[in-house]
């Protein structure tokens, strides 16, 4: 798909199905743990684009999909959908597997069909058993929310269990410690009282766009690239072919929310009971109208 427009190209516009990321790593988390990855879907061509639907090619395996509007959706130029693909393992070992995005036109799909590879490692933990028992979806303690690009979404349940032998009374949340990326959307700690393996759950939502996270990292906004030709580094906010998107630059906004508990029923005083740490990755808003891909590398004609 590289190099110059051939007369076909430029006299009849084509729609092109962008993806991204199409790599989507859990890394490890605990065994009947549930995480979650956006997947972002943009047609950036110049003509419509149908998807058919998005398939689990490996049902077997602990993914799963969850928040999608790209089945059965019409894509206008520059028009997206997302889903959210889930890790739920209940085995203690490496997982891959891969999902499908088809298109409506059989004629297209082998053009326009968009594979993702999904990883994730399970690892045993012993307080996990919990989640399991109590039919409880999330994590435990924390929260990682991948790689997102501006203007997308993702909220995660995060579980905090009393593993220690002192009672928790009356908790309250400090959230001073989370950047404005990220919200508390619902939780039931606030005024809770509990003793060894209680739990109270914190629902974050990490919503990342150009005001909060671009003071992170001074090359946010911007494309770290390469030139085909002449193999030449650079750092490009508008790149053109044959000026090709090497990665991409992320903010990488991290917080915690401190659970914290009176030290008896006559001590109004509150300590740190525990702590809750939420991670994510932030680009600008990718992919973008226009954008190509070929082999590995995005571009712009």
């Amino acid at each position: 798909m590289g190099g110059p427009l051939t007369t076909q190209q430029k006299e009849k516009p084509f729609p092109f199905l962008a993806v991204w990321p199409n790599q989507v790593h859990f890394g490890t988390i605990k065994r009947y743990e549930t995480s979650y990855r956006v997947v972002s879907v943009m047609n950036t061509g110049g003509a419509g684009l149908r998807i058919k639907k998005v398939s689990n090619l490996d049902p077997d395996a602990p993914f799963g999909l969850s928040n999608n509007t790209c089945d059965n959706k019409n894509l206008g130029p520059g028009e997206s959908c997302s889903f959210r693909v889930k890790f739920s393992p209940v085995g203690i070992k490496d997982y891959t597997s891969g999902f499908e995005i088809e298109t409506d036109n059989n004629d297209l799909n082998s053009y326009y069909t968009g594979l993702i590879e999904v990883k994730g490692v399970s690892v045993y933990n012993y307080w996990a058993y919990l989640l399991r028992y109590n039919r409880l979806s999330g994590t435990l303690g924390k929260a990682s929310f991948g790689q997102m690009g501006a203007g997308a979404s993702s909220t995660q349940n995060i579980y905090v269990i009393n593993t220690s032998d002192t009672e928790w009374r009356d908790i309250k949340l400090d959230k001073s410690g989370l950047p404005a990326a990220y919200s508390v959307t619902s939780e039931n700690c606030t005024g809770k009282t509990f003793g060894a393996w209680g739990y109270c759950h914190i629902t974050v939502k990490f919503s990342p766009d150009d005001d909060n996270v671009r003071s992170l990292n001074r090359k946010y906004g911007k494309y770290n690239t390469v030139n085909i030709n002449t193999k030449a580094a650079g750092l490009n906010a508008s790149p053109r072919y044959p000026e090709v998107i090497e990665s991409l630059n992320f903010s990488v906004p991290k917080g915690v929310i401190k659970l914290k508990g009176r030290g008896g029923i006559f001590n109004r005083q509150f300590y740190d009971r525990a702590t809750v740490a939420v991670e994510g990755e932030a680009c600008s808003k990718f992919p973008v109208k226009g954008v190509l891909k070929s082999g590995r590398y995005w571009y712009f004609r």
